[in-house]
């Protein structure tokens, strides 16, 4: 989980504003291609299709898909995925001791690291690790799958959350190493001081908290490494009328919340492609969908 600590912004809202529609300019000459792969293979996971746009849910997005077996592949490719590097109820991982440590220190630093890993996976079995963890790779089989890990309650100490690669854009830095990210948020105005409880809501927003408590507004989450230290600025902006945004949220984070993983990069690019992608290029039809699980 990322740590914060108090400083005050090192960029203004506008300066974060303008990197944040950057970023998502240069995702969207992805957005044709990631919205096939939604539409056929993992379609009630789809928001290319709008409804995000229009703020509709429940709506029927399977009209395209007259055969199953791209959906089942996906599921399919998720599946085997968890269950061969992170099966649930079991330890899929253990501590060692590394090389440095002195022989006559190994037996008892070998225990303290088996002591860690129980511990470990004590914490995790009270979270919603593996169910998040589904909805993870089944995005990456689209080419990227996007998990935010926050702090949680005395109950469920962490809260995972797999975040549709809809609503986010990525920035790479030194080594083609992804490190910023740029979310969309659709959030009741009520809710965000529940979420960031240091949020300083603008004069509209507070209008709004009076009269239409329930009223769903956009955010702006950004995520950007601050270069002087190697730690992360973290803003949440509401863009309202026009070209102005003002700024709700600033943190300082000593490490990123963020956990992204790219099947395979594409090349110049932040985004990635993936068995579906891959496949999409024998140019998949309604009549014949079969062609995207070549991979899979």
């Amino acid at each position: 989980m990322a740590r914060r600590s108090r400083r005050k912004p090192s960029k203004s809202a506008k300066k974060i504003k303008k990197r944040f529609d950057a970023a998502w300019s240069a995702k969207e000459n992805w957005r044709g291609l990631y919205e096939q792969c939604y539409e056929y293979a993992l379609p009630q996971r789809n928001l290319y299709d709008g409804s995000w746009k229009s703020g509709t849910s429940g709506k029927q997005k399977s009209g395209k898909v007259f055969d199953s077996t791209a959906v089942h592949g996906v599921n399919r490719f998720a599946n085997r995925l968890q269950s061969g590097l992170f099966p649930p109820d079991k330890h899929w991982m253990a501590l060692q001791p590394g090389t440095d440590i002195p022989p006559e220190a190994d037996s008892d630093v070998r225990m303290g690291c088996q002591e860690l890993t129980d511990r470990f996976f004590t914490l995790i079995r009270q979270t919603n690790f593996d169910l998040a963890l589904g909805e993870f790779l089944m995005d990456l089989a689209v080419g990227t799958g996007i998990m935010l890990i926050q702090p949680g309650t005395a109950l469920k100490p962490i809260n995972f959350r797999a975040i549709p690669q809809f609503q986010v854009a990525l920035e790479e830095g030194p080594g083609g190493v992804v490190e910023n990210v740029y979310r969309k948020i659709r959030t009741p105005v009520e809710n965000i001081k529940r979420e960031w409880p240091d949020a300083k809501l603008s004069e509209t927003l507070e209008r709004l908290l009076e009269d239409k408590p329930q009223e769903p507004v956009e955010l702006q989450e950004s995520t950007v490494v601050n270069v002087r230290d190697g730690g992360f600025d973290y803003y949440i902006c509401y863009k309202g009328d026009g070209d102005e945004s003002d700024m709700l949220v600033y943190r300082y984070l000593k490490t990123s919340p963020w956990v992204v993983s790219r099947y395979m990069k594409a090349l110049w690019s932040t985004c990635a492609t993936a068995a579906l992608i891959i496949t999409s290029a024998t140019r998949a039809t309604a009549m014949n969908p079969t062609c995207w699980c070549i991979a899979i």
